[in-house]
């Protein structure tokens, strides 16, 4: 998933994690990244993943996003892109994955070894 390091305006100092793709930011009560800076619409801005695995920012009409610097209303976006909207600025990352537990795995690898161990030991007695 993503995450947006906010470290410009009002929200300065937050991480975002959505929930879910696409993303809507904006000041509006339907955005699912609400900012209140000067300069933001309500449906400023919307991320969402396309087919082939990118992730894509789309601007509304009357709005634009400066993406490290340059101004866009339809681009693709990576991990590291400062994105402006408004007063308001933020680095667009990819989060950390969560990793899964491991411990019944290392459980069963375990007993298996020792398991064999033993096996190997009964058949060294037996073979004498």
């Amino acid at each position: 998933m993503i995450q947006l390091q906010i470290v410009g305006g009002l929200r300065a100092g937050d991480l975002f994690v959505p929930k879910q793709l696409p993303l809507r930011i904006g000041r509006g009560p339907t955005d699912d990244l609400r900012l209140e800076d000067d300069g933001v619409w309500a449906g400023h801005a919307c991320i969402e993943l396309t087919p082939d695995g990118f992730f894509h920012l789309k601007a509304r009409e009357e709005a634009w996003v400066c993406v490290d610097g340059a101004r866009m209303r339809d681009t693709r976006i990576k991990g590291g892109d400062v994105l402006d909207l408004g007063a308001a600025k933020m680095i667009f990352q990819l989060a950390s994955a969560p990793q899964r537990g491991l411990a019944l795995r290392e459980w069963f690898l375990w007993i298996n070894l020792l398991v064999l161990a033993v096996s190997e030991m009964i058949l060294m007695f037996w073979l004498g």
